[in-house]
């Protein structure tokens, strides 16, 4: 008697693992096929592009939070200045991903009656970042964000003796920079105007900043693409 209950047990034992078994299986076929395959493209990516390509056409609006006002890209001159510096357009544009998260960000570069030099070393530039469902505009003045290079890297400078290259990290209400190599002025001990150097975060020599800073320089800048509907169409895409 006992072999035979013992035999049964084994056999319900049997039956539940099976039914368990063939339970699991038919739940994993019925989950959908993107839970097992990997989709290369980023929609996300994609979205932020066609939300950038309507505003450089015109069809919608950036958010500024400096001012807490919708521009229109005809309306860049109220974006980046207040005063009265003649005609003030988009002259060409960058996309570039600025802050390392995958997602490109562009750079709207202005001309003031047709001089595009003078227009961004006077009034700056104007960096597109998407957030949500929105996009938002930065006014960066050109001391801030100058030199521009392919890895996101740029210069900026607080005068003499206060310069040097970082990056840039986005929020809803501000740009913050993350500083790398720079150098700074402080009042030493004695009262006396010293400099300080900073390399990659740590202190370090003149001799090691300038070596840097060579680096830096010798990096390719960004390219500049001619303000036109033909190449936004092809640039942002």
């Amino acid at each position: 008697m006992k072999r035979m209950k013992t035999g049964f047990l084994l056999i319900l034992c049997l039956l539940i693992f099976c039914s368990c078994s063939e339970t699991e299986n038919k739940m994993q076929e019925d989950l959908p096929d993107e839970t097992f395959q990997t989709d290369e493209t980023d929609p996300t990516s994609a979205d932020v592009m066609e939300k950038y390509r309507e505003v450089l056409l015109g069809n919608s609006s950036f958010y500024e939070p400096g001012t807490a006002e919708d521009y229109n890209i005809a309306e860049i001159r109220s974006c980046l200045t207040g005063s009265e510096v003649g005609e003030v357009t988009v002259s060409s544009f960058t996309v570039i991903d600025l802050d390392d998260d995958g997602i490109e960000e562009v750079i709207l570069w202005p001309a003031a009656n047709g001089n595009e030099e003078w227009a961004t070393q006077t009034l700056g530039c104007v960096i597109l970042h998407s957030i949500g469902d929105k996009v938002y505009g930065y006014p960066r003045w050109y001391r801030m964000f100058y030199q521009v290079k392919t890895d996101g890297t740029f210069w900026s400078s607080g005068g003499a003796g206060n310069s040097g290259f970082g990056k840039y990290k986005f929020t809803e209400q501000e740009v913050v920079h993350e500083r790398i190599t720079y150098c700074e002025t402080y009042t030493d001990e004695n009262g006396q105007q010293q400099v300080r150097f900073i390399v990659n975060g740590l202190e370090a020599t003149q001799e090691d900043y300038d070596l840097e800073t060579d680096k830096q320089d010798a990096k390719p800048d960004v390219q500049k693409h001619r303000y036109t509907e033909e190449n936004v169409k092809k640039y942002i895409s």
